[in-house]
């Protein structure tokens, strides 16, 4: 994945790449396609926003329910707000690269790790869809993970 996005909605390299021709890349095509056009950026912000917001009333039950293991209440609670975070990177969201890289910026393996339970809930389904499959046509040409890791399609 070459390109990722801050707290302003800024278009930006992504966080682990190393590689200065890379970078220039991202640069050029963000300059070329405007992708910094201010009401996409403020969109991307919103989206940022609500995914932060998410994440931390998350981490808020999660912490409610670990000081108090037998509340079933409090384990309902995390769940759903663990599943409202997720519904944010759903693939036909629109702007969800914008809330994985939100995710990502934490910090908080708690929270980087629904990156990789939502990448193998992708997975899996993927994977049922390919078994299930009847009609002859071929897979499409890029894998969930693929598709996951790059954005396109997502």
């Amino acid at each position: 994945m070459l390109l990722s996005f801050n707290v302003e909605g800024r278009a930006i390299p992504a966080a682990l790449l190393t590689d200065a021709r890379e970078k220039a890349r991202v640069k050029y095509s963000v300059e070329r396609y405007n992708l910094d056009f201010p009401p996409l950026m403020d969109k991307r912000n919103a989206v940022w926003a609500e995914c932060w917001n998410r994440v931390q009333e998350y981490l808020k039950e999660l912490k409610t329910y670990h000081d108090d293991k037998p509340n079933v209440i409090a384990r309902d609670r995390s769940k759903q707000t663990l599943k409202r975070v997720r519904e944010l990177m759903h693939e036909e969201r629109e702007l969800s690269a914008v809330a994985r890289a939100c995710i990502l910026s934490s910090g908080d393996p708690r929270v980087t790790g629904i990156l990789q339970s939502a990448w193998e809930h992708c997975r899996t389904r993927d994977t049922q869809a390919v078994l299930v499959r009847t009609d002859g046509n071929r897979p499409a040409e890029l894998s969930w993970e693929e598709r996951y890791t790059t954005g396109v399609g997502v």
